[in-house]
């Protein structure tokens, strides 16, 4: 008889999994220290995820998209918000990097995994291309609200947002695997400074917030 799948129990495996991977790598991590970690039989485990691949597939994908749902909810609550057309391209950015990094950097085990050299395919050129996407349209509409601002470089200045938040997601995947005790709302606190040095006007307080 097929067992019963539950929500739960389907959470607390991904949850440990994360953990493991994060943790101890994920090719040391067996389906079956998983499910003693858990103290369940590791047929449990299998009946909600056929293989370790598939395991690992779910942590990333699911994690990423939810961040990249929360972008997308934030950046259309702006716009039904802030009635200032050209104060939309600057919250959303505000919120970009003061309320929603923040919440990505809370989950250092997915960073990690992100970051790992396990050799499977994360795809996260594409994920990065992708937000720094939505970035490069926000940089649009702010040049459009500034009167046709014509000294951005939405192509440097895309790569260079790459750079900054690859080089945020190292630091603190690094801080938490290594110790490195570097105050996470400093790590804002740069991106926040480099942002403003780039448009070249402060960041408004984010208007929204989850």
């Amino acid at each position: 008889m097929p067992r019963k799948k539950s929500e739960l129990r389907r959470t607390v495996i991904l949850e440990t999994a994360k953990r493991l991977f994060s943790a101890e790598g994920f090719e040391r991590t067996s389906m079956s220290l998983l499910a003693k970690s858990m103290q369940v039989p590791v047929g449990s485990v299998y009946t909600y995820f056929p293989s370790k691949d598939a395991l690992l597939s779910a942590i990333v994908e699911e994690g990423w998209s939810q961040f990249i749902d929360m972008v997308e909810s934030g950046f259309t609550r702006v716009n039904e918000q802030i009635h200032d057309k050209a104060e939309r391209p600057l919250q959303k950015i505000s919120f970009l990097v003061s309320v929603l990094l923040p919440e990505l950097f809370r989950d250092a085990d997915l960073i990690a995994i992100l970051l790992s050299e396990s050799g499977k395919p994360h795809h996260l050129d594409e994920k990065l291309s992708y937000l720094s996407t939505l970035i490069a349209g926000v940089l649009d509409e702010f040049q459009a609200a500034e009167s046709g601002r014509g000294d951005l470089d939405s192509a440097s200045i895309r790569t260079g947002l790459s750079v900054m938040l690859l080089g945020s997601l190292e630091t603190v995947r690094l801080n938490h695997q290594t110790g490195l005790a570097i105050d996470q709302n400093e790590i804002i606190r740069f991106l926040v400074a480099s942002v403003e040095h780039v448009l070249g006007c402060r960041l408004p307080a984010p208007s929204i917030s989850f």
